[in-house]
C-alpha cells in the first residue's frame, strides 16, 4: 500500500502530462500542417489536438475504472495474463522505437544549432546515459523532477508567443479553410499531426502517473486542465509561425518554430539574439518527453515481467542507441516518423477501443446486478 508521501500530487501529474506531450517536435509541427493542408493546416491542428482529448479521454475512463490498477494489470483483467503479457511487452518495444525517433530528433536539432562539430553518436550517447539514470530514479523523483521543470518550458514558450506577435501578418493564416482544401483532407492532415509520437507519450503517461496520485478521483480534471494547457501552447505556437512566415516559407524550414527564434531582435545590446536562450527552452522539453518515454518503455517491461523498472535502464539503452543511429538525415527520419506513427497510432486505437468497450460493458453488468 502506497502512502500519500510516495504518491504524486495532482500538479505533479499536470505537470508530467504537459511535459511529455510538448516536445521537441513541435518544432517542426507547423511545417506537417503546411504542406498537407496549406493555411488549413492550423485547423487542421486543432482537430488533432481535439483527437488527442477523446484518446485522452478513453485513457481515464479505462484508468478510472481501475484505479489502483498498472497497465499490465488493466491488460490482463481485460485481455488475460498470457495475452497480456505479450501486449505489454509489444508496447513496451512500441515506445523503445518511438523514443528512439524521438531522441534522433533532438540530436538533429542540435546538430544544427549547438553541437556542430560533435558527431551525431556522441550527442545520442550522452543523452540515453543521463536519461537511462534518471529513469532509475522513483517515480516520485520522476513527478518532482516535472515539476521543476514545467516554468522553464511554459515561460519561454509564452514569452516567445508574445515577442512574434507584433511581427505576424495575420493574412497569411486565412483562408482558414484553406484553398481548394477538402474537409476530407483537412482530417487526414490532423491524423498526420496526431500519430508524432510525442502525443503518443503524452497518452501513455497516464497509465504510469494514476495509479500513483493521490487523488484518482480527480485524475479527469487534471487530465482536462493539462490539455487546455497544451492546445494553447501549441496553437498559439503554431497560429504565430503561420502568420510570420505564411505557408511557403514554413514548407522550406524544417524546424519552422526554431525559425522563429531567429527573427525575434531586442533593442538591448546584450540580448538583441535570443534563440540562443529559446534552444535551451527545446533542450528541457526534448529532455522531458524522451524522458517519459523511456520509462513508459521500461516500466511495462517491468510490469510484465514483476521486476522493478529501475533495474532496466541500462539494459535498455542499447536498443535506444542503435535505433537512433539508424538513420543518415532529417529527412529518413521523418519519412520513418510518419510511417512508424501510423502503424503505432492503429495498434493504440485499436487496443484503446478494445479496453473501453470491455470497461463500459463489465460497468453496465455490474450496474444491472447490483440490488436495486
Amino acid at each position: 500500500m502506497k502512502t500519500k508521501v510516495d504518491q504524486l500530487t495532482m500538479l505533479q501529474y499536470i505537470c508530467i502530462l504537459v511535459n511529455s506531450t510538448i516536445g521537441i517536435s513541435v518544432l517542426s509541427l507547423p511545417r506537417w500542417g503546411a504542406t498537407n493542408a496549406g493555411t488549413a493546416g492550423i485547423l487542421a491542428t486543432f482537430i488533432g489536438l481535439v483527437l488527442f482529448f477523446i484518446f485522452l479521454m478513453a485513457i481515464l475512463l479505462i484508468t478510472s475504472a481501475y484505479p489502483q490498477h498498472n497497465f499490465f494489470e488493466i491488460i490482463c483483467l481485460h485481455l488475460g495474463k498470457t495475452l497480456g503479457r505479450i501486449v505489454t511487452i509489444g508496447f513496451s518495444i512500441q515506445y523503445v522505437i518511438l523514443t528512439s525517433v524521438i531522441i534522433r530528433e533532438f540530436t538533429e536539432v542540435m546538430a544544427t544549432t549547438l553541437l556542430r562539430e560533435t558527431p551525431v553518436e556522441i550527442t545520442i550517447f550522452v543523452l540515453v546515459l543521463t536519461v537511462a539514470l534518471s529513469t532509475q530514479k522513483s517515480l516520485i523523483d520522476y513527478g518532482y523532477i516535472n515539476y521543476f521543470y514545467f516554468p522553464f518550458i511554459i515561460i519561454p514558450g509564452l514569452l516567445l508567443i508574445s515577442l512574434a506577435f507584433p511581427s505576424g501578418q495575420y493574412s497569411n493564416i486565412l483562408p482558414v479553410l484553406g484553398n481548394g482544401i477538402t474537409l476530407s483532407k483537412i482530417f487526414i492532415t490532423s491524423i498526420d499531426i496526431v500519430i508524432l509520437p510525442f502525443f503518443q507519450i503524452g497518452l501513455f503517461t497516464l497509465f504510469l502517473v494514476i495509479p500513483n496520485i493521490k487523488r484518482p478521483k480527480k485524475a479527469l480534471k487534471g487530465g482536462v486542465i493539462g490539455w487546455l494547457i497544451i492546445t494553447m501552447m501549441i496553437m498559439l505556437m503554431t497560429t504565430v509561425t503561420y502568420a510570420v512566415f505564411g505557408v511557403e516559407q514554413i514548407k522550406d524550414e524544417v524546424w519552422p518554430v526554431l525559425a522563429l527564434t531567429r527573427t525575434i531582435r531586442l533593442a538591448i545590446p546584450p540580448l538583441q539574439r535570443l534563440d540562443v536562450f529559446f534552444i535551451l527552452f527545446w533542450v528541457i522539453t526534448g529532455f522531458t518527453t524522451i524522458f517519459s518515454g523511456y520509462l513508459i518503455a521500461t516500466s511495462f517491461f517491468a510490469q510484465s515481467c514483476r521486476m522493478s523498472h529501475t533495474k532496466l535502464p541500462y539494459l535498455f539503452s542499447p536498443a535506444f542507441f542503435l535505433i537512433a543511429r539508424t538513420f543518415d538525415n532529417h529527412v529518413q527520419l521523418y519519412e520513418f516518423m510518419q510511417q512508424i506513427g501510423h502503424i503505432t497510432f492503429a495498434i493504440t486505437t485499436s487496443l484503446l477501443m478494445i479496453l473501453v468497450i470491455i470497461t463500459l460493458f463489465k460497468k453496465r453488468r455490474t450496474a444491472n446486478e447490483t440490488p436495486q
